[in-house]
């Protein structure tokens, strides 16, 4: 798959033709319509998700709604669940607040995804899980303000850009807003020509329109990270929250990968309780539950 190769472009008119791999065997990579996959998932117009409903929760703690973005863990697996849909957080609902509806949304896009941005294969999957989001929230009787987007890395942008793209609060973990750094040697994630190299400027748009107050928008990073960072703080970072953090490490811990990619990963792995704690944080906060006392018992 070098870059230029025959095989590489061939790859790229596969995408265009709105196909992704779905399958090895004997040394051959198996094409499909993208919409035609079946990959253990609800579909909605090209969508895939995954959909958890609060069963049997006291109706005193407000009905919420946690739109997650999973992240990219690796590249180019022969199954096409796992490069959309890698780690989507099966056993958050027990570390979250009560009556919490989970929708988690998978990347089905490209091969690995195209971090939940449109493509010239799928010109209206923003504008779909938008309609997703909003129709979930609809059926469910939530209402926009108790709506959080959250994820971490690719998922991390997700969240980023598809809560600023319909006001929703935000939590995004080291999201990549740019992904130069994976295209150093190669197009390692095969996204090709399809996305933009920066997210930063589209992502600069939507905060100059928000009407999200800066508390809404929670982003969580180190400057430790190589990757991420500097691309960051590129953000219009005085409209959102920018918590930064540091993280204790040996000398002999630090990423010299090409492009800092283990940093990245241990940033985010480390951190999940923080992220959960910033969940929580939005998810208590929706409810209103205040202390009685019955006079017969004074």
């Amino acid at each position: 798959m070098e870059t230029g190769s025959v095989a590489n472009e061939k790859l790229r008119q596969l995408l265009l033709e709105d196909k992704t791999i779905d399958g090895y065997y004997a040394g051959r990579a198996y094409a499909v319509k993208r919409k035609d996959l079946e990959i253990g998932l609800k579909q909605y117009k090209g969508v895939f998700y995954d959909l958890e409903l609060s069963q049997n929760q006291p109706d005193f703690f407000t009905k919420k709604l946690l739109v997650w973005f999973p992240g990219l863990l690796s590249y180019n697996h022969g199954n096409a669940r796992e490069n959309f849909f890698p780690n989507p957080f099966e056993g958050i609902t027990g570390s979250i607040a009560k009556n919490t509806v989970v929708l988690r949304i998978a990347d089905s896009n490209l091969i690995n995804g195209s971090y939940y941005l449109n493509t010239p294969n799928f010109r209206d999957y923003e504008q779909n899980i938008q309609e997703l989001i909003a129709k979930t929230a609809e059926e469910e009787g939530i209402l926009r303000e108790n709506i959080l987007c959250a994820g971490s890395s690719r998922g991390g942008m997700g969240a980023l850009y598809h809560g600023l793209l319909g006001n929703y609060a935000l939590v995004s973990m080291d999201p990549v807003v740019d992904r130069s750094p994976w295209l150093q040697s190669a197009d390692v994630q095969l996204m090709f020509d399809c996305i933009p190299v920066s997210f930063v400027d589209k992502l600069n748009q939507l905060l100059e329109k928000t009407n999200l107050s800066a508390e809404k928008i929670q982003v969580i990073t180190s400057p430790q990270v190589p990757i991420t960072y500097p691309f960051i703080i590129q953000l219009k970072t005085w409209k959102l929250a920018l918590k930064t953090y540091r993280m204790k490490l040996a000398d002999e811990q630090f990423d010299y990968q090409p492009y800092g990619g283990k940093m990245h990963g241990d940033f985010v792995n480390r951190n999940i309780p923080l992220l959960l704690m910033k969940i929580n944080e939005f998810l208590y906060g929706c409810d209103s539950i205040e202390n009685t006392i019955d006079e017969k018992t004074l």
